[in-house]
């Protein structure tokens, strides 16, 4: 792999280290107890699993609608710019 490929690998490995760090300590707060203790698991996991797609069907609406609005505000820039700011900053909420 490229060096590129290895700075971009290690900071995706970075990355979710942290997340994991970070949702298990969240988690241990919230439930107590010892993770590997609890049983049954499954319903957990279907849980986490319709969020997952609950959370990837709404952002990919609202990237649909962020990318509306920029294609909007692109054919403003010049004869209106004060609305294709806003309809920029209103975009940007999506991101």
């Amino acid at each position: 792999m490229t060096d590129a490929q290895e700075d971009h690998l290690r900071g995706i490995v970075e990355m979710v280290s942290e997340q994991i760090h970070r949702k298990y300590r969240a988690g241990q707060q919230e439930h107590g107890g010892n993770l590997w203790e609890r049983t049954p698991l499954t319903g957990d996991l279907i849980d986490e699993a319709i969020d997952q797609a609950t959370y990837a069907l709404t952002l990919a609406q609202q990237l649909t609608w962020a990318k509306r609005l920029l294609e909007q505000a692109r054919g403003l820039m010049f004869e209106e710019p004060l609305e294709a700011r806003r309809l920029i900053d209103q975009a940007m909420g999506y991101l």
